[in-house]
């Protein structure tokens, strides 16, 4: 088989080939046409060391693509370089949209944000704290109604995919789905350094995961644009089994 533009690593076996190729062919893709020899997805071996900590994920180039993507679905992506523009971001959206209940996550990226003194401060009601979520099935019921009335969900976003601009979101203790499935409004955050090329380069790190057990979670939101079907009579209609607004605000900046 020819090789594309400087050929293939030798430890790639002929299905790596194929699947390679068709990767790196996708014309949609800018960073795939820029970067056809990096190596995030040559050879499997190398995958495991291809984390959002120890690789070049979220550049601009990705970063860039990422937009792109979120373009056309629609999905309407903020940046932030600090906390007080996160504030600023969020202000904007809930008051556009006149919103005065919400349901947040209760992890560590939302409460180092500090959304909830935010939510006070605009006179916002949140409407169930996810960390004292539905632990027991008894509780499903009274999370379900809490959790329907939230006019808007604030979330964080494990991961983006820069090729679709898809978001991944775990369920774990304080990161419920509830939040980004029920209110008819989605607002995620997510770090910059979070963003990835693309499913393979997500399944990649999923599958190191099954390796810690602890690392284990039960579920897996992958979420790509606001909620929408053409189910009846081919007619497109937007939020009809989730949110039908959608927006990322992108932390352009260091977390400590």
């Amino acid at each position: 088989m020819e090789s594309p533009k400087g050929g293939w690593e030798m430890s790639l076996s002929e299905r790596d080939r194929i699947l390679a190729k068709i990767k790196y062919g996708k014309k949609d893709s800018k960073y795939a046409k820029e970067n056809l020899n990096h190596g995030f997805f040559h050879d499997t071996t190398r995958q495991q060391d291809q984390t959002p900590e120890n690789s070049e994920y979220g550049n601009e180039t990705l970063i860039s693509e990422f937009e792109e993507s979120c373009n056309q679905l629609p999905v309407k992506v903020l940046k932030a370089e600090n906390i007080e523009q996160v504030h600023e971001c969020l202000s904007s959206i809930l008051k556009e949209k006149g919103i005065r209940k919400a349901g947040l996550w209760d992890s560590g990226l939302i409460l180092s944000m500090e959304i909830e003194a935010l939510l006070k401060h605009l006179g916002i009601r949140n409407v169930w704290k996810s960390g004292n979520g539905p632990s027991r099935r008894e509780q499903m019921k009274e999370y379900s109604q809490e959790m329907g009335q939230a006019e808007v969900g604030i979330t964080g976003a494990d991961y983006g995919l820069a090729d679709t601009g898809t978001l991944v979101l775990r369920s774990v203790s304080g990161q419920d789905r509830g939040s980004s499935l029920l209110p008819p409004v989605h607002i995620t955050l997510l770090e910059r350094s979070k963003i990835l090329p693309g499913s393979d380069e997500l399944i990649s790190i999923l599958t190191e995961d099954t390796k810690h057990e602890s690392s284990m979670k039960s579920c897996i939101t992958l979420i790509t644009g606001p909620s929408k079907t053409a189910d009846i009579e081919l007619t497109l209609v937007r939020g009809v089994h989730g949110p039908g607004e959608l927006f990322v605000i992108l932390l352009d900046f260091q977390l400590h």
